[in-house]
C-alpha cells in the first residue's frame, strides 16, 4: 500500500515509475487503471481513454495471434495496422497459436496492441520485460511518438531505456510499514 502519494500528469508526458520490488509500482498502475480502489483522495483519468498492460500478458494461449487481435479490436475499438504488425516482430505469426510464442513474442504482442489502440493514456506495468534490444528499441520510438502526439504514458519499470523526456518517480519513500497480526514487520512483540 502507498501512502502520501500525489501527482499530476498532463498531455504529453511520460511517467517512469521506478523503485524495489514490492514496494508498490503495480499497485499504482493498477489503481490508475481502475483495478485497485485507493483508499482516500481522489482519481481523475476517463476510463475510455486508457489502454493497460500488467505484469502478465494480456494473451488467450488458446487462441491464434489473429484471433486475440481480433478480440482486442473489439475491446479497444482499433486494429493494428501493418505497420505496426512489422514494427513489433508479428508479420507471418497470425496464424500461430499463442501457446506457441516465445514470452518476447507474446510481450510484444500485448504491447503491440496497447499503442495501437490511440488510448490517450498508456498504463504499462513493466513493458520492457522481456523484450530484447531490438524491441526495446522499438517500444521507446513508439512511446515518444505517443507522447510527441500529446497523449500520456505511465510506466513502471526495474531497467530498460528511458522516453525521451520522461519523468522518473522513484516510490520508495511513499513506502508504507507493512503489518501482520496488527504489529509491523521487523518491530518485536513485547
Amino acid at each position: 500500500m502507498l501512502s502520501g502519494l500525489s501527482f499530476v500528469l498532463k498531455p504529453g508526458d511520460c511517467l517512469s515509475i521506478k523503485g524495489p520490488n514490492g514496494v508498490g509500482k503495480t499497485t499504482l498502475i493498477r489503481t490508475l487503471a481502475g483495478l485497485s480502489s485507493i483508499a482516500e483522495g481522489t482519481l481523475a483519468i476517463p476510463e475510455e481513454e486508457i489502454a493497460y498492460v500488467g505484469h502478465l500478458d494480456a494473451v488467450n494461449p488458446h487462441l491464434t495471434v489473429n484471433e486475440n487481435l481480433m478480440f482486442w479490436k473489439h475491446m479497444l475499438g482499433t486494429a493494428l495496422d501493418q505497420e505496426t504488425i512489422q514494427e513489433f516482430g508479428l508479420l507471418g505469426l497470425g496464424d500461430r497459436p499463442a501457446e506457441k510464442l516465445s514470452s518476447g513474442q507474446m510481450r510484444r504482442l500485448s504491447i503491440a496492441a496497447a499503442v495501437a489502440s490511440n488510448r490517450r493514456i498508456l498504463l504499462l506495468d513493466e513493458p520492457f520485460t522481456s523484450l530484447d534490444s531490438e524491441f526495446s528499441s522499438v517500444l521507446q520510438q513508439k512511446l515518444a511518438r505517443h507522447v510527441a502526439d500529446g497523449a500520456i504514458v505511465v510506466m513502471s519499470q526495474h531497467s530498460g531505456p528511458l522516453v525521451s523526456g520522461a519523468i522518473e518517480m522513484d516510490l520508495t519513500p511513499y513506502r508504507c510499514q507493512r503489518f501482520v497480526d496488527g504489529e509491523a514487520f521487523g518491530e518485536r512483540k513485547n
